[in-house]
């Protein structure tokens, strides 16, 4: 594969060390910019956390949450004790034991992300829902 010069510019440590350099007088002058414009800093980020606040607060989305709470709570059961089986035959393979919790099923429930399949859009058609009502 042939190297073109722009190519071989962008893949140089040189050329990505002077262009880290080079951010953080770029962000405060924009900062100072910023600051220069008359804007209060706080009021948007003081709306943002009013409205965050107020969907999270909602009867709607704790319901979901404690459901989804639920959810995680027996799927994690359900995988800890289909681990716990196979673990006693003799099997210590140990390897992506996270993963594991949030796959495997003994059958008696799906595992966590068939739940999550269902209720993640189910939590962002509420937060939607609160959006237009509120």
């Amino acid at each position: 594969m042939k190297v073109t010069a722009i190519q071989h510019k962008y893949m140089t440590r040189a050329f990505w060390e002077e262009r880290l350099r080079n951010i953080i007088p770029e962000l405060r002058d924009q900062l100072i910019s910023y600051r220069r414009s008359g804007a209060a800093p706080g009021v948007f980020r003081s709306m943002v956390l009013k409205e965050v606040g107020d969907h999270f607060r909602s009867w709607r989305v704790i319901i979901l949450m404690v459901i989804i709470l639920l959810t995680c709570i027996g799927s994690l059961y359900t995988a800890l004790t289909a681990i716990s089986d196979t673990g006693s035959a003799g099997n210590s393979d140990e390897t992506f034991f996270f993963l594991h919790l949030f796959t495997l099923s003994d059958g008696s429930l799906p595992p966590f992300f068939v739940f999550i399949g269902f209720l993640g859009p189910l939590l962002g058609i509420s937060l939607g829902f609160d959006a237009v009502n509120s």
